[in-house]
Parts: C-alpha cells; structure tokens; sequence
C-alpha cells in the first residue's frame, strides 16, 4: 500500500456494521483514543500521541467537507504542543507537591468566559463554513456538511482544550458534548440523492461518494417516466455495479414533475416522503432546486459542486454527443454505451482481418472467435468433424462470455469475430438442423452493425475448413437470415482497405444517428 492510499477515506481497512472503516479513520481513532486514555490517567506522553491523531484526523476531515473540523485539528496541533509544555512545565503557583500541573475545577468567571466563546465562536465559524466553498471554490469545492453543528462541535472543542491544557476538570463535561453531536455528524443515517442519471456521469459519482463520506447510508432514488429512453433498470444497475452498498431505488412518477424548476419542489419533497417512508436527515445535491427541495421534507442539505468545476460535464451535455464526453462516463455507464459491431461471413473471407483492421482503427479491443480455438483444439481426435448441439453450445457461451470481458476494456466499440447469432448458422450448417437451446444463448441486444464479408476473395485452406463449394451457400444463408431478424447489417467487398473503408463509413453514420436519438428528453 501506497503512503498516498493510506491517506485515502477511501482505501477501506475493514467494514463494521456496515460502516465502511478507512485506514486514516481507523488508526485516527486509536491514537485520538490512547491520547485521552493517558490524559485521563494524567500522562504527559498523551500529548504527543494525541498529535498523530490530530495529523491523521486533519487528512480526514478534509476529504469529508467538515472544515470546521478541519480547522479545528489545526488549532489542535497548536495547542497540542503547547498543552506539552504546560505540562512539562508548569508555573511554580500552578504545582502540586510532585512539581506537576495541579488538577482543579474552573471558577465561574472562566466558565463564563468559556461559553460566551462557545457562542461567539459557533455562530462565526458557521457563517464562514456555510460561504467557504463560495469564497475558496478551488481549495473547498463542496459546501460544508451540517455547518452550524459542526461550528459547535468546533467551538466547544476548542473551550474544551484549553480545559484540559489548564487540567480543568470541566474538560471532560464538554468533550461529551462534542462526542455526541459528533456520533450524529460522523455516523449520519437517511441520506439520500435523488436524479434521472440520464446518464449516470462521473459528476453523479463524484456526489455519492462525497455522501458516502459523511454517512453510513445513503439512498439513491432514480426517476423514471415513459418518456426516457434508457430503462431505469439500467441506470439503477450503473450506479448499483459502481456503488455496491449503495441502496437504490425507482421512483415512477408523472412526466409533469420532470423539471429542475424549483416550483416543483413542494411536490417532490411529498412524493419522495410518500415514497422513502420517512423524511430523510439529509440531501445531497448538485442543483439550485436542492435547497428547496430539502427545506420542504424539513432534511439537510448539502450543495456539492454546484458551478461544476470539478467535472464540467452534465447528462444534457452527453446526451448530445456520448462519444465527445466518453471520459466522463464511469465504466458501467461506458459498458452501457459502447457499440457491438460484428464482423461475420462464409469461410476463408477475411472476417478475422477485417476485425482487426476496424479495431485498430478505433483503438479498441477485439473479440476472437473461440469456435476456431476450440476446433484446433480438437482437430487431431478421432471423429474430430462430428459435431453435437452441445459443442455449439459451449462454443456459443464462451463466445459470449470473451465479449463480456473485454467489453469492459472496450474505447467505444466492441468489434467481434462472429457472435452467438452466426454460431446457430454454423449448428445449422454442421448438425443439420435448428436448436432452441442454442438461440436462447443468442444475446437480446442487437449490435449495431453486422458486416458481413463478401466471398469475392481467393478461398485459401488452412487446414480447418471445409473447402470452397460451401461459401456461396453460408453467404447466402448469412443473408437470408440477417434479413429475416430484421438485423442491421451491410456486405462489404473488395480488398481489405475498400472493405475498412466501406465499414468505417457505416459505422461512423450509425453512431452519429445513435447522438442524435439519446439527445431528448
């Protein structure tokens, strides 16, 4: 492990009832522990160990938007060392018979002084840490989660440290306090983010993982109406295969509620109450309509990212052009996106050069066909031309499983030579007739594109083909029942680059048509 993931809140040390435990929070929390395990026993080496804590805590606390914490550890190491002089070196009335710091209680004019500090510090340090991500955008580029609460908790901590340099015993009474409100802050329960995820971008991934940080449930409510494209099954499983221990739920609701305006968000506010059950502690947002929104169900709200500068991207934007925003897009939304073009024909007709040539060109990955590894595996045995359906099957679902692979490695297109579709002509061709368990492997979204090679070249015989009288039949088959499925596809002739270029042409218009049609709503 890397010094840098170490820091990370999100390099996970260990999950504890279900709250996902960071390396930095865990070891902050044992040396934070320790430090007021040794004060408590009046140990002067609590200060230094405390120190640690303070460091790893400060790191933490940043990555969580709760800088009025962050601030605080500043103040922290500060007086940390100070507190170990103090200790070390206590004033000669302040004593006790073992030359130690003397340990009393405050007077009433200290307490006073105290807590008028509490109030005065509280109320400016949460105007400030409300404003921060306004006033320092590039330093604090998320708005400050539960600033009031958590100027307090600062405030009170900062009274309460002084306590302690002075070994006030009134310390401990407002550490408890602070402990409290910090249960509540660090271990915030019913937050929720509700969007369209048309699509889920890495902006929409950026904001869950900031409400990860600052709760231990978060809920996200995808929205659904007849008049989206991409099924919310689908947008529910980009953020479910990106956000594992995420919950996610679909809200159906009517298409006059798909507005950001926030005249809407009375309504939403009661049909996400209606719908979650409950009112939720908090809402995390990156839109003006949130504030509204989360004032209505009486919730929190968070403002994340709101001028987007961290990704300057939004779903309108890739809707209007998927392949220009491709680097936006998390990898579950990218699988989603990416083309299926199938390159397939009759034997010895250049699919396999084809393919490579079209995935050259488009940087991406390319499929083999494993119907071909498994003959040459068994070309050798006796009776290796006998073929059975269940040979076909494998073949079939091995084909299908090499495209689930490298799909996820895919730039854009998965370029395949032949897919599940051609096996069942090849069954059809080798077993002589059709099987039903064969086509129930044949994958229910259709490719983009299938090219089928044309039988114009010389047939050359590499040793694992049948020969050249049965070209002529495949092509034409191939084309019977492309047509039949009503399948996309073109025949491509010549040598191969009249064949590259006839293939990326097509595909290049079909893409573009694909921008087009995912541009509304």
């Amino acid at each position: 492990m890397t010094i840098q993931n170490f820091f990370g809140v999100d390099t996970i040390f260990f999950t504890l009832l279900n709250y996902p435990m960071s390396y930095i929070e865990f070891f902050g929390t044992i040396f934070t522990g320790w430090s007021v395990y040794l004060s408590a026993k009046n140990k002067v080496i609590s200060w230094p160990v405390g120190l640690v804590g303070v460091v790893l805590y400060g790191f933490l606390f940043y990555q969580i938007q709760l800088y009025s914490d962050l601030f605080e550890q500043l103040y922290y190491l500060l007086t940390g060392f100070w507190g170990w002089w103090v200790w070390t070196h206590p004033a000669a009335k302040e004593r006790d018979t073992n030359s130690e710091l003397v340990i009393s209680r405050t007077s009433r004019n200290f307490n006073l002084i105290g807590l008028a500090s509490i109030v005065i510090l509280t109320f400016s340090l949460s105007s400030f840490m409300s404003n921060i991500h306004l006033i320092f955008p590039v330093l604090f580029p998320v708005a400050a989660s539960f600033p009031f609460m958590d100027a307090f908790t600062t405030a009170a901590s900062f009274v309460a440290n002084v306590y302690l340099v002075k070994r006030k015993i009134e310390n401990w009474y407002l550490w408890i306090i602070v402990d409290i409100i910090g249960v509540f802050l660090y271990y915030q329960k019913g937050v929720i983010f509700l969007g369209k995820f048309y699509p889920f971008h890495q902006g929409h991934q950026f904001l869950i993982k900031t409400a990860l940080k600052n709760s231990a449930s978060v809920t996200v409510i995808v929205c659904q109406t007849d008049r989206y494209l991409i099924p919310a099954d689908i947008r529910a499983w980009w953020i479910r295969e990106t956000f594992p221990k995420v919950e996610v739920r679909i809200l159906n609701h009517d298409a006059s509620l798909d507005s950001d305006s926030t005249d809407v968000s009375k309504a939403w506010a009661d049909l996400t109450v209606k719908f979650l059950g409950y009112a939720p502690d908090a809402v995390f947002t990156s839109e003006i309509y949130g504030a509204s929104y989360a004032k209505f169900m009486g919730s929190h709200h968070v403002m994340v990212d709101l001028k987007r500068q961290i990704f300057p991207i939004s779903a309108t934007k890739i809707r209007s052009a998927v392949d220009k925003y491709w680097k936006y897009l998390p990898s579950a939304t990218q699988e989603y996106f990416t083309q299926k073009i199938v390159v397939l024909g009759a034997e010895s007709t250049g699919t396999t050069t084809l393919a490579q040539d079209l995935a050259r060109y488009y940087h991406t990955v390319w499929v083999p066909e494993y119907g071909r590894f498994y003959y040459e595996g068994k070309m050798f045995s006796q009776n290796a031309s006998d073929w059975k359906t269940d040979e076909f099957v494998h073949i079939a679902t091995n084909q299908n499983h090499l495209e689930d692979a490298l799909i996820k490695k895919a730039n854009r297109l998965l370029i395949c030579d032949t897919d599940a579709f051609a096996t069942t002509l090849w069954h059809e061709r080798y077993v002589g007739k059709e099987s039903r368990k064969l086509e129930r492997i044949v994958k229910r979204q259709k490719p983009l594109l299938y090219i089928l090679t044309d039988i114009d070249i010389p047939f050359v015989q590499d040793g694992t083909r049948d020969g050249e009288h049965i070209r002529q039949n495949m092509h034409h088959r191939f084309i019977e029942e492309l047509s039949r499925r009503k399948l996309n596809y073109i025949v491509v002739s010549g040598d191969k680059e009249k064949r590259l270029a006839e293939s990326v042409k097509k595909i290049d218009e079909l893409i573009a048509l694909r921008n087009v049609l995912y541009s509304s709503p």
